[in-house]
């Protein structure tokens, strides 16, 4: 389910395929999902409230098929970002959207993790779920494997422990698997890593929420690679 005109938008200029837009007044994504020969339905505005998930909803509601990405698209990355029993829906759309705009070449938000299309992830990711190759179909130990198998140094983040990540090299191919906001990574992830990274902190603050720690991670591959 996709809410309000800039997520329609964004979802049209990806090729998502859009099935049905629900739309209480007009606008120029709806106009564009006519002329992409999307079915627009006029409706009022309790009925696009009754469809919509948020307490105060845009006037446009639409639905749109699945983007998830094949398995193979990780034999070919060069930066990957795996999500590993990642619970909380906004830090999900956060991870992706930084993800997606510090060049990341795919997300794995598999089993474990929240659903990718949950509302509030599509709202956080904020279009970039369109935009990264997102890869659903593997556990997080399988796409681990395979990461491996291409030659992709995988790290994870932890709270204290490993690396500074300032002081790791990034340049090469590289995975970032951040896990559960309560409970950090499984020990089943952590065989499959090749080392840790963390973000030094000052003496008693608390571990970062996960969103905001994926983050930095993300744009320090990215500061390193540019």
């Amino acid at each position: 389910m996709l809410e309000g005109a800039t997520l329609l938008g964004e979802a049209l200029a990806a090729g998502v395929e859009v099935e049905l837009v629900l739309a209480a007044g007009d606008d120029p994504a709806v106009d564009a999902a006519r002329q992409a020969g999307v079915t627009v339905v006029a409706a009022s505005p309790e009925a696009v409230r009754a469809a919509a998930s948020t307490v105060t909803p845009q006037p446009i509601v639409a639905a749109a098929r699945w983007c998830d990405a094949p398995a193979d698209v990780l034999d070919h990355a060069a930066f990957a970002l795996v999500a590993a029993g990642l619970a909380d829906p906004g830090n999900a759309g956060t991870l992706i959207r930084s993800a997606h705009a510090a060049g990341a070449d795919a997300v794995v938000l598999g089993p474990g993790s929240v659903d990718a299309f949950n509302p509030k992830v599509v709202r956080a990711a904020a279009g970039a779920l369109f935009r990264v190759p997102l890869v659903l179909s593997l556990s997080t130990e399988d796409a681990l494997d395979r990461l491996g198998r291409a030659g992709v140094r995988r790290l994870g983040a932890a709270a204290r422990e490993g690396d500074p990540y300032d002081r790791v090299d990034l340049r090469a191919p590289a995975a970032l698997v951040v896990g559960s906001e309560a409970h950090g990574l499984a020990p089943e992830v952590r065989a499959r890593l090749d080392g840790l990274v963390h973000i030094p902190m000052r003496e008693g603050a608390e571990s970062l929420n996960a969103g905001v720690a994926g983050s930095i991670l993300c744009f320090e591959v990215a500061r390193q690679r540019r």
